[in-house]
């Protein structure tokens, strides 16, 4: 027979078990999900056995959606030497709840079976029923008990791996009975009484635990960013919605580290910093700021504006080493020459990249400046279904007032005079304030596309008896408030309305904000998701945010829908599955007006063919680049993921399948003469279409590369060399890691290097491209002849460049694309 156990007495037993080598052979659970507020509970039970080398099985399931990513994510990266498997029988549901202490003898084994699964309220105070059967007194039921837990671990159950942890975060709806608020404010709560912590004292991060703890998305980054570490990565991008905690998440990661840079570009980012970072770390680090004439840049953590550190003469005040961790907040900036510079510069121990934009819709030169190591992507979707956001109801209104077709559009935006012109019209004030009236909510928010546009929309709204204010760059205009004064006094309910001008899309917080206005045309992804953002923080009596988006005929209509979930935008039904809640996040909405319907599936019926689609974003993409011949690297980092997978789904249209011959057809008076199908071309146009499971064709080729000519010879140890420096870049070394022949590459020796060059690379070099290649065993030789003399130098530097270029393209191109899948 055995023992019954009310619940709360079970933490406690597990507590008296005493876990050592001689009497406890191993520790095994089911259950059939794990919070983490529970595995919190029982973390220490289970690092003591660790530490004296007992093994941890763990079998639980991802069944009814419940079990929470973020354990499963910390089982995965913490415990190393813990065993975890999910169910995957044929059972139609998974309910088991046992803890087994396997003894040396089933005389000293026990198990506690009953209704507790791994969670808080099940270890402390859920109404919770668990029996202890003690082998010294049933010793048959023990046996039978373990037969079971053996047969579902080894037959019924698959290993726990990253790739099904990120398929389930993605996926993960959080279970509708559990509030939204609750959930969020268990990450944040502050302890009431002094020295009545809950017991999370196991914490793996170094928090100061009366101040702030991660919650459960920073806990979640916290753990990639730590993996990527281990693997030799120093860059890292971390894509987080809005309210998600991003800063904080920084923070707690340079907690480490004993000086650390922290840039943005607006003042509020950089003071909201400096308070999160305040919080996290203790009075031994000195804080300091580089912006608004402030100069305390002898801190261990300086606070820095772009404008201010970018400046020649205080940038080279530094070391390039002064910082051993570096944060680059809103990322998205980066590909300014402003931010390049400063990244240029310093050569920090690790660089994070923060940014809250989509990263399918983002320009790739983003994740070219972190080296395309995405560790971390919690977009607003996914933060919703997490109950970290509230849902939204999105509104489309038709606005027939303006008509786009007659507004000036160059380099992918309308003329901003005009536009702002156009919009600033009685006729569309009044289709906006009516709509205003009929959604009314009591802290409304307008994006507006000037500082005339906000106030002429300000002026109407007063007229009407509404309270507003605009906020903006121009204090000395009719209707400005200060940005502090008009958050203050809307969430005091001294205002109703707020009318912005890109001042409150990054860096300012207004949880309490329940209603959005955008009154400007949809021209950047980015942009749209982060005023989209601004009214989804969880905020007490705040169920969802209603946003009213004025649409009318201009060019990136067809964005909408899928911005708001439903990514095959091509199909002509794709609004009416929105308004079905097709691809929606758990609780929002979605409405059109009917003539909103009819003018996407216009926009459908008439778009551009293919090819004229191609070489609309290539002159677009030379208008932002226009000098010289351009690069395969710039037009790839340009692009956004959607539009690069649409070209390469396109292989006739693919410019860089051939990529020198596409700009000369496009720009004929770039034509270097004689070039089209000579040597040159052959040899260029093999390293843009020659296959590549593997990197390893790179460094082969790059070994030809040589006084910055191509060379048309290279030595066996100048390709060996070449594969070992290629090798020791901390995002190709993934392409060795993930295979186990190459895993431990680092220790290859010369004779090895050597080898798996032979064997791999120079061998399918060699036979699919035998007319351009040939190997005698100690010396790679080009066949080709390219005919230069010394009249044609210039020739021959546009050759190399162009080599150049197109060997980086390839490996841009195979770490977006491949690695990352």
């Amino acid at each position: 027979m055995g023992e019954r156990v009310v619940l709360d007495h079970l933490i406690d037993k597990f507590k008296k078990i005493n876990l050592n080598l001689e009497e406890v052979e191993s520790l095994d659970i089911i259950v059939s999900f794990i919070q983490y507020s529970g595995y919190k509970m029982i973390r220490s039970l289970l690092n003591n056995a660790l530490e004296i080398d007992i093994p941890i099985r763990i079998i639980t399931s991802t069944y009814m959606n419940i079990t929470d990513p973020t354990a499963l994510l910390e089982l995965y990266n913490h415990s190393q030497n813990i065993k975890v498997k999910l169910y995957n029988g044929r059972a139609p549901s998974f309910h088991p709840k046992a803890y087994f202490i396997n003894g040396k003898t089933i005389e000293k084994s026990r198990v506690f079976i009953g209704s507790s699964n791994i969670s808080k309220s099940a270890f402390t105070n859920g109404v919770e029923w668990n029996y202890v059967l003690d082998g010294s007194i049933d010793p048959e039921s023990v046996v039978n008990y373990k037969e079971n837990f053996e047969d579902i671990f080894n037959n019924e159950s698959i290993d726990l791996t990253k790739d099904l942890i990120d398929d389930y975060r993605k996926s993960y709806i959080l279970p509708k009975d559990v509030k939204n608020k609750s959930r969020i404010n268990e990450h944040y709560r502050k302890h009431q009484k002094e020295g009545k912590e809950e017991n999370n004292d196991l914490s793996i991060f170094p928090v100061k635990k009366e101040v702030r703890e991660a919650n459960l998305a920073q806990i979640e980054a916290l753990n990639e960013l730590e993996m990527t570490r281990e693997e030799g990565n120093n860059k890292a991008l971390i894509v987080a919605a809005t309210g998600v905690g991003k800063t904080y998440l920084a923070a707690f990661d340079s907690m480490a580290y004993s000086s650390v840079l922290f840039v943005a570009h607006r003042e509020e980012i950089l003071n909201q910093a400096y308070h999160s970072f305040s919080e996290v770390r203790d009075d031994n680090f000195s804080f300091g700021r580089l912006f608004s004439g402030d100069k305390e840049d002898d801190s261990n953590v300086l606070f820095a504006s772009v404008q201010s550190l970018s400046r020649e003469e205080t940038l080279e005040k530094f070391e390039r080493d002064s910082f051993e961790y570096i944060v680059v907040d809103e990322i998205h900036h980066g590909a300014a020459p402003s931010y390049k510079k400063i990244i240029d510069y310093f050569q920090p121990k690790f660089l994070l990249g923060l940014t809250a934009t989509p990263h399918r819709l983002d320009k790739k030169d983003i994740f070219a400046l972190c080296d395309y190591n995405l560790v971390y992507d919690i977009d607003l979707f996914q933060a919703i279904n997490r109950g970290w956001l509230v849902p939204f109801k999105y509104y489309g209104i038709y606005d027939s007032t303006v008509d786009y077709d007659n507004i000036t559009y160059l380099k992918g935006r309308y003329v901003s005079k005009e536009l702002e012109k156009a919009l600033s019209i009685e006729k569309r004030a009044d289709l906006i304030y009516k709509n205003y009236l009929r959604y009314r909510r009591k802290r409304a928010l307008g994006f507006c596309t000037s500082i005339k546009h906000a106030e002429y929309m300000t002026e109407y709204f007063m007229d009407k008896g509404v309270k507003a204010a605009a906020i903006h760059s121009d204090d000395s205009s009719s209707f400005h408030i200060e940005r502090k004064e008009g958050v203050k006094k809307l969430e005091s309910g001294d205002l109703e309305v707020i009318f912005s001008v890109d001042m409150l899309n990054e860096g300012v917080d207004i949880p309490s904000l329940d209603l959005i206005l955008f009154l400007r045309p949809t021209e950047s992804p980015t942009v749209f998701l982060q005023q989209m953002g601004r009214g989804l923080r969880l905020f007490p009596g705040k169920d969802d945010v209603r946003i009213l988006d004025f649409i009318g005929n201009f060019k990136k209509v067809d964005l909408i829908p899928m911005l708001l979930g439903n990514y095959d935008y091509k199909k002509s039904t794709v609004m009416r599955e929105l308004q079905k809640g097709e691809n929606l996040p758990l609780d929002c909405y979605v409405d059109f007006e009917f003539e909103v319907v009819d003018l996407y599936e216009k926009i459908l019926k008439s778009r551009l063919k293919v090819k004229e689609k191609v070489r609309i974003l290539y002159r677009e993409f030379r208008e932002e680049y226009p000098k010289g011949f351009p690069k395969r690297v710039e037009f790839f980092t340009w692009l956004t993921e959607n539009q690069y997978i649409f070209i390469k789904s396109k292989s006739k249209y693919n410019p860089f399948k051939s990529f020198v011959d596409y700009v000369v057809e496009e720009e004929p008076e770039l034509e270097l003469e004689g070039f089209k199908d000579s040597e040159e071309d052959k040899f260029i146009n093999m390293i843009e279409k020659t296959s590549m499971s593997k990197m390893y064709k790179i460094p082969v080729v790059q070994s030809f590369l040589k006084d910055e000519k191509v060379h048309s010879s290279a030595y066996i140890e100048e390709i060996v060399n070449s594969f070992k420096e290629f090798y020791t870049n901390n995002r190709n070394k993934l392409d060795m890691v993930r295979d186990k022949s190459s895993r431990n590459h680092m220790e290859f020796s010369d004779a090895k290097w050597r080898s798996l060059a032979q064997k791999n690379p120079i061998h399918f070099l060699t036979k699919t491209h035998g007319d351009i290649f040939g190997f005698d065993g100690e010396v790679m030789k080009i066949k080709l002849s390219f005919e230069w003399s010394s009249e044609n130098k210039e020739r021959q530097e546009w050759f190399y460049k162009q080599v150049k270029d197109a060997l980086e393209f390839r490996r841009y191109e195979f770490l977006d694309q491949r690695l990352e899948k």
